[in-house]
């Protein structure tokens, strides 16, 4: 069997110092991989130098750098980068993800495992407010580490890119997993550390009327078939 490629995807924006350590900490700690950036309309002056050095480096073969004239926000330039990618497997993660190791290799023996599988940093399994629903709540994985096989993501279907510029395109996508019998297992690593709000502080929004306006998109959307998707979510949970 000819080994399983993958692709790491990471969305860039301004903040180019969480770009670079986390592309050194992407390059150095993990097995040899194919690392897809898309800049989602940088403003940052020091975003241009610091694609040229990267450019420079001995990475740099395995380094594509995506430069969009717009933000697409977290949804279309997480699509656009899927799109780009070359591996079996696509992992989404983010200019906020620490890495203190390889994360990786555990990640894609959970998915080779079972290809009907949504690998997350972290599995919400609780009611956490904005994945309750009428009858219950959803479990979801966290966007800001996911993992599946290319033919889950296609199938799964992307990121609905409705969700913009951010919050609930993970709890969507998830739940549209979760309908279509993919199960959400979560790697718990101690080998990553989000520390969140990276690079999402930098955009000129009201992130809380955004999150409001998206639950009920989220609500309307799925609104009929929560017995289903709650009624067998356990059985694809681990």
């Amino acid at each position: 069997m000819p080994p399983i490629s993958t692709s790491i995807i990471i969305l860039s924006y301004n903040r180019w110092d969480l770009t670079h350590r986390c592309l050194f900490e992407l390059c150095t700690r993990l097995p040899e991989t194919e690392i897809v950036v898309v800049d989602n309309g940088s403003v940052d002056e020091d975003v241009a130098q610091g694609i040229s050095f990267w450019k420079k480096t001995p990475f740099a073969s395995r380094i594509d750098f995506i430069m969009l004239p717009e933000n697409k926000g977290f949804g279309g330039g997480n699509n656009i980068g899927a799109q780009a990618a070359m591996g079996d497997i696509l992992v989404f993660t983010q200019t906020d993800v620490f890495t203190y190791g390889d994360w990786l290799t555990p990640l894609k023996e959970l998915i080779q495992k079972d290809v009907k599988t949504v690998v997350g940093g972290r599995i919400i399994d609780w009611a956490g407010g904005w994945n309750n629903t009428p009858t219950g709540f959803i479990p979801y994985a966290e966007g800001w580490l996911l993992g599946m096989t290319r033919e889950a993501w296609e199938d799964i279907g992307g990121f609905d890119e409705r969700y913009f510029p951010c919050d609930l395109e993970d709890t969507d996508l998830s739940t549209m997993a979760l309908y279509k019998g993919y199960k959400l297992v979560g790697l718990n690593s101690n080998r990553l550390m989000h520390k969140g709000g990276g690079t999402i502080n930098g955009l000129d929004i009201n992130r809380r009327k955004i999150t409001e306006a998206h639950r009920e998109l989220w609500l309307s959307k799925w609104s009929g078939k929560w017995d289903d998707i709650i009624g067998g979510h356990n059985a694809k949970m681990e």
